[in-house]
């Protein structure tokens, strides 16, 4: 029962959030999301991709698309590096990048 209030006080929360407009900067300063609120929130909410019930992986290789042996090893290196071996990265005074933008039609 306890939990169910604590939902429902959200929600009701929310609800009253939604209704009053956007906070004043007063109002945002002392708010602070943290580390917990992230690992409180991921009991809660689903990815979507486990949402979707599968995860497609192609069946194409490297050796299906050739000439691309610089692109490969430039990904490689921004980002299959960095999550293998996060010691160099650090070793070297660098921070790995915040991800990589990959856009154009599928298959391409």
């Amino acid at each position: 029962a306890a939990a169910g209030g604590a939902l429902a006080q959200g929600i009701l929360a929310s609800a009253a959030l939604r209704s009053r407009g956007a906070l004043t900067s007063e109002e945002l300063a002392p708010l602070a999301v943290e580390m917990s609120d992230f690992e409180a929130g991921m009991g809660k909410v689903q990815p979507s991709a486990k949402r979707e019930g599968f995860a497609t992986v192609p069946d194409v290789t490297w050796a299906d698309v050739g000439a691309l042996a610089e692109l490969r090893e430039e990904l490689t290196t921004v980002v299959v590096e960095p999550v293998r071996n996060p010691g160099r990265m650090e070793a070297l005074g660098l921070r790995p990048s915040c991800g990589v933008l990959l856009y154009g039609p599928p298959g391409c």
